[in-house]
């Protein structure tokens, strides 16, 4: 797929909080070659929503992330900035964000979150690519299908014959990246699992992570990871 040829996206159709919506977001982005939004992380983020006591974001709001993104422009990293339930910026607000999306600061991916894109001006629209994340089928089977994999590799009844078929699919190294990005993020929400279990397979993860992008065969290094898991499992 090509590059998106807009700086600023509208996510619609959120049905989630801002952290598992986050996590959708970074699964549509590497599927569409959006690399600043598919890496984001606590360093390049910067998160503007209603405050507590407000109805709406303000102006100001709006003016000091402007500040906030124009210092940030002089370092030489990508920058994602989320602007959550942005149907509650004020007329005003939206007007200087207008102003912001026209010449958006270098390497900044702006994101307006909503459901209501509608009461957003038109001409914010018109300069943002919409994306319906309720629509965006290749990311959420993606989310479906790692997840039943993952509880087949956790079975202890899965032989080590049947984890090598499951991995078959990773055998490129993007694949194999994603896929562990994947297993990671579903990990964060596994409320079942003991958390010396959850430890022992994140750790296996970030490592075989470190491995594959430093160009160790991928499947092989898969298949070692959960063959690990496995035998923590049997002990």
């Amino acid at each position: 797929m090509t590059q998106s040829r807009f700086t600023s996206l509208i996510f619609t159709g959120i049905t989630t909080g801002i952290v598992p919506t986050i996590e959708l977001c970074q699964l549509w982005s590497k599927k569409h070659q959006l690399p600043a939004l598919a890496t984001i992380s606590p360093s390049n983020l910067t998160v503007l929503s209603k405050p507590a006591d407000k109805s709406n974001i303000s102006i100001s709001a709006i003016r000091q992330l402007q500040t906030d993104l124009s210092y940030h422009a002089y370092s030489q990293s990508s920058r994602v900035c989320i602007i959550w339930q942005a149907e509650l910026l004020q007329r005003e607000a939206q007007n200087a964000l207008l102003k912001l999306l026209e010449e958006p600061p270098a390497s900044t991916q702006i994101i307006l979150a909503t459901n209501f894109p509608q009461q957003l001006l038109p001409t914010i629209r018109s300069r943002c690519q919409i994306i319906n994340l309720n629509e965006s089928e290749d990311a959420l089977s993606d989310t479906t299908t790692t997840k039943e994999i993952l509880d087949q590799l956790l079975d202890p009844h899965t032989d080590y014959s049947q984890i090598m078929e499951l991995l078959e699919p990773y055998s490129q190294r993007e694949s194999a990246l994603l896929f562990v990005d994947q297993v990671l993020a579903l990990l964060l929400h596994q409320e079942d699992f003991p958390s010396a279990m959850l430890t022992q397979i994140a750790s296996q993860l970030l490592l075989a992570k470190q491995k594959i992008a430093g160009n160790v065969n991928p499947k092989l290094t898969l298949e070692d990871c959960f063959f690990m898991v496995k035998g923590g499992q049997s002990r």
